[in-house]
């Protein structure tokens, strides 16, 4: 082989692959999942200062609403003691950042001492959130808080 003809070929060789390597890591990247953070993110950031506004009222609450994971994989939410005597209405979202096909929204329903329990057997471990929102006579709340199952 002649030596004036190898730089030729061995430019010719590195744009190929190279052009290959970028086609190779197109087609890879477009079969990527990713999730937004939620599906109507632009709508929810419209109503940024009801959420505000709604945490707040819920921090003001003499009672703090209070939740906790047992054995089981049982969630127990507490309510404050205003939800005992009034008639609640509200969601719970349980929400998992990284794959949104997981997320489950339950109806409030409230015992008579203002508790509710959602069993999560079947949930996948790692991080969660659980998003709460209900209204007591017109004032709506709102609470959120992260965990993590195992």
């Amino acid at each position: 082989m002649n030596k004036n003809m190898a730089w030729p070929i061995g430019i010719t060789v590195f744009l190929v692959l190279f052009a290959g390597g970028l086609i190779g890591f197109l087609f890879y990247s477009t079969s990527l999942r990713f999730d937004l953070v939620e599906e109507d993110y632009y709508q929810k950031g419209l109503q940024y200062q009801d959420r505000i506004e709604q945490k707040k009222r819920t921090e003001a609450l003499s009672q703090p609403l209070r939740w906790k994971v047992e054995a089981g994989n049982q969630l127990h939410l507490y309510f404050p003691e205003v939800a005992r005597s009034n008639r609640v209405e509200g969601q719970i979202h349980l929400f998992r950042p990284s794959d949104a096909r997981m997320d489950r929204k339950f109806p409030l329903n409230l015992t008579e001492n203002a508790e509710q329990v959602l069993n999560l057997k079947g949930f996948s471990s790692g991080l969660w959130r659980v998003k709460i929102q209900w209204q007591i006579d017109g004032k709506d709340y709102y609470y959120e808080e992260a965990f993590t199952l195992n």
